[in-house]
C-alpha cells in the first residue's frame, strides 16, 4: 500500500512538473510567435520581459532553421528596436548588422523591409555618432526604399531626413541641405504643410543652416516649425498616426496626447501639477547662444506664449525665460 501511494506522489509530482515546464517550440511558425508576443510586451511597457521573449525567439529559430538562416531575421530585427529604443545602443546595432547582413543575400523582390532595416541601423550609428557609417547605411536604406516604395513615398523621405543629419554630423553641408530640402518636399506633397512630420523636417533643415552659422535662415524654419506643432498643441493632440511607445512608430497603434507632445510628465495623483518642458525650448538657448538677440527674441516669444496657454501665467515655466 505504501508502495502504491509513494508511486502516485512521484507520478502527479512527474505531471506537476511537465506542466510548469517552459512549453519546447518545435517549428518555426511558433517561434515566429514567440516575436508577435515580444512586440505585445513592449506595447504594454514590459521592456525586460519582451527582450526575453524575442531571445528565446531567436534562439529557437536558430535551433531549427540555422543562424544563417533568412527565418531568423524577424527575430534579429525584433531585438534591435528592443534595444534601439531601451538601450545599450550597442546591442541595437550588433543584431542589426546581423540582420542586414542575411538580408544582403536576398532578392529584393523578397526583401521589401530591408530598407527599414537598414535604415533603423543608420539611425543607431547616427546617435552615437558613426556619422560616415550612418552615412553609408541611409545610402542603402534609400536605395531599397526607391527601387521598392518608389522616390516620392514617405518611406524614402524619412531616409533622406536621416541622411541628411548624417552629412550635417560630418559639416558636409553641400550634400545635407538637398536632403533635408527633398524630405521636406515629399512630405509636405504626401501629407500636406502643417503635418507633424513637416514640422520635423523643416527643424531638422533648421538645424543644417544653423550649425553652418545661417542663422537668419535657420531661424526662419524653426519658426515655420514652431507654428506647426503650435496648431497641433493647440488641436490637444497629435494627427492621427501611431505613437512610438517602445517601439519604432509605425509598431505601436495609439495617439499621442497634448502632454505627451509637449514632453510632460503627470505624477500619480489627478490633482499633480503638470510638469513641462517645452519641445523647442533647447533650440531657443542654441540659437541665442550663436546669434544676435534680435534673432532669439521670437523664439522666447513662442515659449512664453506656449507656457502661458498650456500651464497658465502663474506656473513657474511660465516665466523661465
Amino acid at each position: 500500500m505504501r508502495t502504491s501511494i509513494l508511486l502516485v506522489v512521484i507520478l502527479l509530482g512527474i505531471v506537476a512538473a511537465l506542466q510548469a515546464a517552459p512549453q519546447q517550440i518545435t517549428t518555426v511558425e511558433d517561434a515566429l510567435k514567440l516575436i508577435d508576443k515580444a512586440k505585445q510586451l513592449a506595447s504594454s511597457g514590459q521592456g525586460s520581459a519582451a527582450i526575453t521573449a524575442a531571445k528565446d525567439a531567436l534562439t529557437s529559430l536558430e535551433t531549427l532553421a540555422g543562424s544563417r538562416d533568412k527565418a531568423v531575421i524577424p527575430a534579429l530585427e525584433e531585438l534591435g528596436e528592443l534595444y534601439l529604443a531601451l538601450g545599450p545602443l550597442r546591442s541595437a546595432e550588433t543584431y542589426f548588422r546581423r540582420a542586414v547582413q542575411l538580408r544582403e543575400g536576398i532578392s529584393l523582390t523578397d526583401n521589401t523591409d530591408g530598407g527599414a532595416a537598414y535604415n533603423s541601423l543608420a539611425t543607431i550609428l547616427r546617435l552615437q555618432k558613426n556619422y560616415k557609417g550612418a552615412e553609408e547605411a541611409y545610402l542603402r536604406a534609400l536605395t531599397i526604399r526607391e527601387l521598392v516604395l518608389g522616390s516620392e513615398h514617405g518611406d524614402t523621405a524619412a531616409s533622406l531626413d536621416g541622411l541628411a543629419l548624417a552629412y550635417a554630423g560630418q559639416e558636409d553641408f553641400d550634400k545635407a541641405k538637398p536632403a533635408s530640402l527633398r524630405a521636406l518636399r515629399i512630405r509636405t506633397k504626401l501629407v500636406g504643410k502643417t503635418h507633424q512630420l513637416v514640422a520635423e523636417s523643416l527643424d531638422h533643415l533648421a538645424g543644417i543652416y544653423a550649425r553652418q552659422g545661417e542663422h537668419s535662415t535657420a531661424t526662419e524654419y524653426y519658426m515655420q516649425a514652431e507654428q506647426i506643432f503650435a496648431e497641433i498643441a493647440a488641436a490637444s493632440v497629435l494627427p492621427a498616426e501611431p505613437a512610438a511607445g517602445l517601439l519604432n512608430s509605425s509598431k505601436a497603434s495609439a495617439t499621442r496626447t497634448l502632454p505627451e507632445l509637449m514632453g510632460c510628465r503627470t505624477g500619480e495623483g489627478a490633482d499633480d501639477a503638470l510638469v513641462m518642458k517645452p519641445l523647442h525650448y533647447s533650440r531657443f538657448l542654441s540659437v541665442k547662444r550663436r546669434s544676435t538677440i534680435d534673432e532669439a527674441i521670437p523664439f522666447a516669444q513662442f515659449e512664453v506664449a506656449l507656457c502661458t496657454r498650456i500651464l497658465g501665467q502663474e506656473h513657474p515655466l511660465s516665466s523661465i525665460l
